[in-house]
């Protein structure tokens, strides 16, 4: 698990404050699409099937198969408090109605589903009528028989539409978080580099980045670097050598140090969505916040909100993408390290791992653990 994960990061908080934690993770990784096994005695691997498209009934199959050997992990063990990470919504919805009559249950949502999914106009509202009915229920029972509603956004509150989180002690905000690096200073080069770290999948806006990157060409150099993988990974490469584009690919990188040499000397980390998404903040924009990169950004709520506020980047739709390379191609090295500066500020003001401990401490207070 890497310095972002949700799930170890709060396995790393309560291990320091005394509690005998368990890790539950699926064998199969759904980011990397490959087979996953740790060697820490406390992660317990639960069995699934593998598959090979994000939308697919093979993927849905695997989640049921997920779920039942959850279910008989939790009957075989007397655990106080189960902490579920959320989605898959079936599988949090199984879990509650079966044990929180007699455990302490906390919900945490780190994305909407099917709200997230790219689907043209006319199916996502086909989808969100069908589909999306069953899945609003779910995070409505959650909520409601969760002891507390962890969301990683302010901007999920737009879709948990339910009286509970009128309550203040059932509803805690909790923005994702990372362990802090120690970033070396590195000088910005002449040439405008771009990073782009994270799932290479079907929910980002790789088609504005080309556009960004092939406009910003025409007056000065330019140079993309690709950290990551994922299924639109060989159309993205044909793409970028089509428009010849500089770049560098480097696969999926865990070692901190390695990323860190990379992205610290970027001038802009790309954060795009394509616009039908809900998607509020990632981890990649916590990543290029922590590095002092700031941020090309299209997703919507908080981080739209942070970049308006505190000067940490652009945010662009697909209808301004002229005016967006405009600024970027004329922007002068001081305010590029005024921005630089101020991801590095907000990084360490909500994002740290002691940050993290602080919103640990307040849930655990709240029920009375």
């Amino acid at each position: 698990m890497n310095a972002t994960s949700r799930p170890y990061l709060i396995y790393k908080v309560l291990n320091s404050y005394g509690y005998d934690t368990k890790v539950a993770y699926s064998i199969f990784s759904h980011s990397r699409k490959i087979y996953r096994k740790y060697s820490n005695p406390n992660f317990i691997t639960i069995n699934t099937q593998k598959y090979e498209n994000n939308i697919s009934i093979t993927r849905l199959f695997s989640h049921v198969i997920y779920c039942a050997n959850i279910v008989r992990h939790l009957f075989k063990n007397s655990y106080h408090l189960i902490y579920i990470i959320v989605p898959p919504n079936f599988t949090a919805g199984i879990i509650i109605s079966m044990f929180k009559k007699n455990r302490y249950i906390i919900s945490d949502f780190i994305d909407v589903w099917p709200e997230a999914f790219p689907f043209s106009p006319i199916i996502k509202k086909v989808v969100l009528n069908t589909i999306g009915v069953l899945s609003n229920n779910l995070r409505k029972y959650i909520t409601n028989n969760s002891d507390i509603t962890i969301l990683e956004s302010n901007y999920f509150k737009k879709f948990l539409p339910t009286t509970k989180l009128n309550d203040p002690r059932k509803l805690k905000i909790m923005l994702l978080k990372k362990y802090n690096y120690q970033r070396e200073h590195s000088e910005k080069s002449d040439v405008i580099s771009f990073c782009y770290i994270g799932n290479i999948g079907e929910i980002y806006d790789f088609d504005s980045l080309l556009y960004i990157l092939s406009q910003t060409m025409e007056n000065k150099r330019v140079f993309l670097n690709i950290i990551g993988e994922g299924n639109k990974k060989e159309w993205l490469i044909q793409s970028i050598e089509n428009n010849c584009i500089p770049y560098k690919y480097y696969g999926p990188i865990y070692d901190e140090r390695i990323k860190c040499a990379i992205l610290s000397s970027c001038w802009w980390g790309f954060n795009g969505y394509k616009e039908n998404t809900e998607v509020s903040l990632s981890y990649k924009s916590i990543d290029y916040l922590s590095y002092g990169v700031p941020m090309i950004n299209s997703a919507k709520g908080d981080t739209k909100e942070f970049i308006d506020n505190y000067m940490i980047g652009f945010n662009y739709r697909t209808n301004n993408l002229d005016a967006l390379v405009k600024k970027i191609i004329n922007i002068d090295n001081t305010m590029l390290k005024e921005m630089s500066n101020n991801c590095l500020e907000i990084f360490n003001k909500y994002f740290t791992m002691k940050t993290l401990k602080e919103d640990i401490k307040d849930i655990l207070e709240r029920i009375n653990l």
